[in-house]
């Protein structure tokens, strides 16, 4: 590399400032000290690194590896770097408000929007920028007031909490990032029950013109299974914890392959709804409850009910239950019943009754619970002597 020194290699100013503008952070602070001819391959290196590594780095956004980061230096550097990177993120998980305020302003190539409850990182002074940022580069944009408008509810029920206008500017954000990320294929609302004072009409039309949209978390969001499906029949990844009450479907849904149902279901009214859920291959559920409308002998009479139907979903391969009560154990034995292919299974305990219904009816077993302790070495290896039986 040549002498900085030499004013007869040097490139002029005007010149070195004009492509040193277009070279990456890394070499930003010695391109003005370059011959012509260190500078060229410097540009060839950063239009490799533009074109080849760049879109890596930014390809997923991810803000909890930054927890550990002071709150201003996390504030500049999002306002200085998706100036000119924003454009190549595709997957974008936004935690705070600079992350969320920054990306709505700039993003519009997302494939995947995850926003959890919002932390608000600068609250002493919301959504300014910072001045160390503004000096940086004159080209970052400045506190900006979301461009879309939504339709609030003024009489708010029971059961979401009191709103904030903090969190009102949140949701503005988030809607701005999904009207203007039209190519999203995975969406997660914000964790909040403020968004049930937008009127369901609204958000489901919004999200049905996400015409590739896979899948999709409503989060605390109170609509109904039959309705989000009749409105994305195209799902194929489904979380939603709707309004307390039962869930019916009365058509079928032949794309649905995860279903997330965060709320109590009672197992022969459940039973119904995946008869409509044909390529369902994994389910979770909250809790299993008693049946309601059932006599005493509930579970006699839903044990016989289920076996004489002969109902069976063998396209089931992962199962899982949250949360079950002593009393709840029968009641998930049933259900367990249903899935005679399952391959993975999640409850919060083993029962004897339970690990009775998995060694008769989950021949394929090869995981529980995520636990290391063996429970599955006994398929495993009763599979292994029905193997070596039939070679013999």
């Amino acid at each position: 590399m040549s002498d900085p020194d030499d004013s007869s290699t040097r490139i002029s100013n005007v010149t070195a400032s004009s492509i040193v503008n277009s070279l990456p952070e890394l070499i930003e602070l010695i391109g003005q000290d370059l011959s012509p001819s260190d500078l060229v391959a410097c540009v060839q290196v950063c239009r490799l690194w533009n074109q080849t590594l760049l879109p890596l780095v930014w390809h997923a956004v991810n803000p909890e590896k930054q927890r550990a980061w002071q709150s201003e230096k996390v504030e500049q550097w999002t306002r200085i770097s998706f100036v000119n990177n924003c454009h190549l993120i595709r997957n974008l998980t936004a935690n705070w408000d600079v992350l969320l305020e920054t990306a709505a302003a700039q993003c519009r190539n997302l494939t995947s929007l995850t926003v959890h409850g919002v932390r608000h990182i600068l609250p002493e002074h919301f959504h300014t920028s910072s001045p160390s940022s503004c000096a940086a580069d004159s080209t970052i944009a400045n506190d900006q007031s979301p461009s879309v408008e939504l339709p609030w509810i003024t009489k708010q029920s029971d059961d979401v909490q009191q709103d904030t206008p903090q969190e009102r500017r949140d949701l503005e954000l988030f809607w701005q990032l999904v009207l203007q990320n039209p190519g999203l294929v995975r969406l997660h609302f914000p964790q909040t029950t403020v968004i049930n004072i937008l009127p369901q009409a609204y958000i489901l039309e919004t999200v049905s013109r996400i015409k590739n949209l896979r899948e999709l978390n409503t989060r605390l969001m109170n609509v109904d299974l039959s309705t989000l499906l009749d409105t994305l029949p195209q799902l194929e990844r489904l979380s939603c914890s709707p309004s307390w009450g039962s869930v019916t479907l009365s058509k079928n849904y032949s794309n649905l392959r995860q279903l997330k149902y965060l709320r109590s279901v009672q197992v022969s009214r459940f039973i119904e709804v995946l008869k409509h859920l044909p390529a369902l291959e994994s389910l979770m559920l909250s809790r299993i409850i008693a049946e309601e409308d059932l006599p005493t002998s509930t579970y006699e009479i839903l044990c016989e009910t289920v076996s004489t139907a002969v109902v069976t979903f063998p396209q089931v391969r992962e199962f899982e239950v949250h949360w079950m009560s002593p009393h709840e154990e029968r009641y998930v034995a049933v259900m367990l019943g249903v899935f005679p292919e399952v391959r993975r299974l999640y409850l919060p305990r083993l029962s004897v009754e339970i690990r009775k219904v998995m060694w008769e009816r989950h021949y394929w077993l090869e995981e529980f619970k995520d636990r290391s302790d063996g429970i599955v070495d006994e398929w495993k290896e009763r599979r292994a002597k029905d193997a070596a039986g039939v070679r013999l």
